[in-house]
């Protein structure tokens, strides 16, 4: 799970920060990381230059509609997004054209997984006053348990004074504390800030978001909300228990040690070329997993549940070279065999006697016909001489 690891951190005094640029610290660099930064000009129609090295992911402007002055005016939100290699020293420099006051801050996002996967809604204060409210717009898909969402607010003013009790509220979401991360103030020209949050999904929709929060001075502007998300993973060579056949094909395993696990689909087992452990056939699977792998059952037998065309595949019928009494006859001709000692089992139709050349029962003569009535031209066609038996039959 994503969380916040390091930030530029809260000023409790303004200072001169740059008006047409200006630079923020890395802070919390390591490989593996998201790097997270964050900036406000002011006015809104000053256009942001490019952050060699990051991407933006946020341009948004808000505020009150009044004359550019100190603490007041409309401001634009930036943010941008890069993932660290460890390797970063220094402090990045932001810069816009038309600029009067421009302030920055940065945040590192540690994760397990990269890259992290981004939505961004945002929205607006247009009332310049003692306290922030601002509603973004509805989320494209739901948030998730475990979901990082940073937070973050332009200012038109560099009031110094603290903005407490920060609260969002979205209908059906829930979410963990709120902490607060970043303010930065920066005292050139007309004044402006850039401040920022972070809290952790508990629950999630996909309702439009609302934060608000408590001012010590007057202020407004622009708010954009970030949700990062660790996508989901399936560790290497590893079936989870889960996940359907298909993510078992991907992985190019079924299970640890290259067993199959009994819940899947038999494609999976013959697209691995294993069934089960001592490659042995899971009886709950169907034939073509049986005839895919090159095996029928446990040492080589037939499973008695298996339909009849994987014996014929297998050319064995079952244990021993028998064939199980259940399987029909096409099975005994594909295999050219039928029971143990060549005999055929009762049950089978006398086409299968002709084929076979044999006669119905382990103890009967050749030539002669049994008490279930079969014709001459099954005798005949093995080779035999036909008689009638007691009942009148031919």
């Amino acid at each position: 799970m994503a969380s916040v690891a390091a930030s530029s951190g809260v000023e409790v005094a303004s200072s001169a920060k740059g008006t047409t640029s200006t630079s923020v610290a890395y802070v919390g660099v390591a490989a593996d990381r998201t790097g997270v930064l964050y900036a406000t000009v002011k006015p809104d129609t000053a256009a942001w230059g490019s952050v060699a090295g990051w991407t933006q992911v946020v341009d948004t402007p808000g505020g009150a509609a009044e004359a550019v002055a100190s603490d007041t005016g409309p401001t634009r939100l930036g943010v941008w997004i890069r993932e660290l290699d460890g390797s970063e020293t220094g402090s990045v420099t932001v810069t816009a054209t038309g600029a009067d006051c421009m302030v920055a801050a940065m945040d590192a996002v540690t994760s397990a997984v990269l890259p992290l996967d981004l939505e961004v809604v945002v929205g607006s204060d247009s009332v310049h006053g003692s306290a922030y409210s601002a509603t973004a717009g509805a989320w494209t898909s739901p948030l998730e348990a475990g979901d990082l969402l940073l937070i973050a607010r332009s200012s038109d003013s560099d009031g110094v004074g603290a903005k407490s009790a920060p609260a969002l509220a979205q209908s059906g979401a829930t979410f963990d504390t709120i902490a607060y991360n970043n303010n930065r103030l920066n005292s050139s020209n007309s004044d402006c800030c850039v401040a920022t949050w972070s809290t952790t999904v508990l629950t999630g929709t996909a309702d439009p978001p609302t934060f608000a929060h408590a001012l010590a001075s007057q202020s407004c502007g622009a708010l954009a909300i970030v949700r990062l998300r660790e996508p989901s993973t399936i560790p290497t060579g590893v079936l989870a228990a889960v996940l359907p056949a298909a993510a078992a094909e991907a992985t190019g395993a079924v299970s640890g040690a290259g067993v199959l696990a009994a819940g899947l689909p038999a494609a999976v087992a013959a697209g691995a070329g294993v069934v089960t452990a001592g490659g042995a056939l899971e009886v709950s699977l169907p034939a073509v997993t049986a005839a895919a792998s090159g095996a029928v059952g446990t040492d080589g037998a037939l499973a008695a549940s298996l339909p009849a065309v994987v014996a014929a595949l297998a050319g064995a019928g079952a244990v021993r070279g028998a064939l199980a009494g259940a399987l029909p006859a096409a099975t005994a001709q594909a295999t050219g065999g039928v029971l143990a000692a060549g005999d055929l089992a009762a049950v089978l139709p006398a086409a299968v006697v002709a084929l076979a050349g044999t006669a119905e029962a382990p103890g009967l003569e050749p030539g002669t016909l049994t008490a279930s009535g079969r014709p001459p031209a099954v005798l005949a066609a093995g080779g035999t001489t036909s008689t009638l038996t007691s009942d009148g039959r031919p």
